[in-house]
C-alpha cells in the first residue's frame, strides 16, 4: 500500500518550516524573559553574597571571642571544683568553724589528694610488674 502525496510534499515542507520559525520565535521570547529575570536577580544575589560574607566574619569574631573567654575562664574552672570540695568538707564537719575551719578543711583536702596520688602510683607500679 503506497500512498502518493507528491502534490502535497511542498505544502507539508512549508508548514513544517513555518512551525519551526514559530517555535524559534517563542523560544527567543522565553529566552529574553529569562535573561531579563537573571539581570533583575543579579543585585539580589550580590546582596546575598555580601550578607553571607558578613555572617562569616561575625561567626569568626564570635568564635575568637568564645576561645578567649574559655582561655580566661580556664583557671577559674580548674579551681572551682577544688573550692567546692573544700567547702563541702567544711560544711560536713560540725567541728570546723570560721577561717581556721576552712584552713583545716583545706589541709584535709590536700592530704586526701596526696594520699590518692600515692595510692595511684602504688597501683601503677603493681600493674606494670
Amino acid at each position: 500500500m503506497n500512498i502518493n502525496l507528491h502534490p502535497y510534499d511542498f505544502y507539508i515542507l512549508y508548514a513544517s518550516i513555518a512551525l519551526v520559525f514559530i517555535m524559534l520565535i517563542v523560544l527567543l521570547g522565553k529566552l529574553l524573559k529569562a535573561a531579563k529575570a537573571a539581570q533583575e536577580m543579579q543585585p539580589v544575589l550580590e546582596d546575598l553574597d555580601l550578607q553571607l560574607k558578613l555572617m562569616d566574619i561575625k561567626s569568626e569574631v564570635i568564635n575568637e571571642t568564645s576561645e578567649v573567654t574559655k582561655k580566661n575562664m580556664q583557671p577559674l574552672l580548674t579551681i572551682l571544683p577544688i573550692l567546692l570540695a573544700i567547702h563541702l568538707i567544711y560544711k560536713n564537719d560540725d567541728e570546723l568553724k570560721g577561717i581556721k575551719g576552712y584552713e583545716k578543711a583545706t589541709r584535709r583536702y590536700l592530704d586526701r589528694k596526696r594520699d590518692e596520688k600515692r595510692i595511684a602510683k602504688a597501683v601503677a607500679k603493681v600493674i606494670v610488674r
